[in-house]
């Protein structure tokens, strides 16, 4: 990776397609480990670019059954979490264009972030 792509990764930027190359060799070499989920950069980077008045934060959503290729599915729909800031609250939101479609999909979804939401 060159020095350009991992400064790619520092601020208020689009990450270079080179990590994501790298991104694909990391997944390939750690997917059999269990414990272990490597992130994709563009993913990781994202928040770092949120607003400090950012209220809505949105996730497509399909219904894919291949986890390593999450733009095969044949429907999407979109999960929303909304912050009420003063409150200290959140609340997720689902969008489903086919009525419910893509719930199960949506509510795996919304499981693993609340996992992550409440250790925080």
């Amino acid at each position: 990776m060159t020095k350009d792509g991992l400064r790619s990764l520092d601020g208020e930027q689009w990450v270079f397609d080179e990590v994501h190359f790298v991104h694909s060799e990391f997944s390939s070499e750690f997917h059999a480990m269990e414990d272990f989920f490597f992130v994709p950069p563009y993913v990781a980077h994202a928040p770092t670019n949120l607003q400090e008045d950012s209220n809505l934060l949105l996730f497509p959503v399909n219904n894919s059954e291949e986890h390593e290729q999450g733009d095969v599915g044949t429907h999407w729909s979109l999960v929303v979490l909304c912050v009420d800031r003063a409150h200290n609250t959140c609340r997720f939101v689902h969008h489903d264009s086919i009525r419910n479609m893509n719930q199960s999909a949506a509510n795996h979804l919304v499981g693993n972030l609340k996992k992550i939401i409440s250790k925080l």
